[in-house]
């Protein structure tokens, strides 16, 4: 297998799972936006389905700040948790994930050379149209490895935690679809 070969299947295997745990996100946050309504089963996974799933997570992190801040206000969420600071957290998780759906994989002689020294890292980065990774990047490029996949990944963990513990705190059990 070339160099290139390995940096492209390492850098699936790093998109697949960030992407996935990425998905997972998005699916609680759906549960959670949807068990606010306090809908049938049914009717919760028609939600989901029907509105939730075209809904930008940006536009459902909008609405978990209007869900949790009615929560605050009606003593179902404790004054000490951050609304703003978790919010910040899943938008930062946005935007990583996006690194990995929509930057290209650098296989330039620099980015191998770094793929050989440090055995499994990734450089996704924008290159210039027509340069054929020969010539600089546009923007900065996001270093990824081993390490720094799965601290991503135990982000995405922790926020999940969170919101489920929400949901448990709002309904006493985790709303289900």
């Amino acid at each position: 297998m070339t160099t290139q070969e390995e940096i492209l299947k390492t850098a699936s295997d790093y998109r697949g799972r960030m992407i996935q745990v990425s998905v997972e996100m998005e699916t609680r946050m759906d549960i959670f936006i949807s068990g606010y309504f306090r809908l049938t089963p049914e009717k919760q996974g028609e939600l989901m389905l029907l509105v939730l799933g075209s809904v930008a997570v940006a536009n459902k992190n909008s609405i978990l700040e209007y869900i949790l801040s009615i929560d605050r206000v009606d003593g179902k969420l404790d004054h000490s948790f951050n609304i703003k600071q978790y919010l910040k957290k899943i938008r930062d998780i946005e935007n990583e994930r996006n690194i990995f759906a929509h930057l290209p994989v650098d296989l330039s002689d620099e980015a191998q050379k770094i793929f050989k020294e440090k055995i499994g890292t990734i450089t996704f980065v924008r290159m210039r149209p027509g340069s054929e990774n020969k010539s600089p990047a546009l923007g900065i490029p996001k270093i990824y490895d081993e390490s720094r996949i799965n601290a991503a990944i135990k982000k995405v963990e922790d926020v999940n935690k969170i919101l489920n513990a929400l949901d448990i705190q709002r309904h006493g059990a985790p709303s289900q679809v």
